[in-house]
């Protein structure tokens, strides 16, 4: 899947046991969603439960760059 700027995956990094894996960006996300700031979004509200304290572990943090970043 590289159509449009997007490569098709992502990594998923656990800063409290120091892991990561690489996730598949799902195909219909990419076009449902407008850039990095869409799909980011997406994710989080998929990721993210409902009231969780800011500083909390459970607490995701989403860097998600668009698909024209860097050119």
């Amino acid at each position: 899947m590289k159509k449009g700027g997007y490569h098709g995956r992502y990594l998923k990094v656990n800063l409290s046991d120091k892991s990561w894996e690489i996730k598949e960006l799902p195909h219909q996300l990419s076009e449902d969603y407008l850039g990095g700031r869409g799909i980011g979004t997406k994710l989080l509200f998929d990721l993210q439960s409902g009231k969780i304290d800011p500083l909390s572990a459970a607490n995701n943090l989403i860097i998600f760059t668009g698909p024209i970043n860097g050119t």
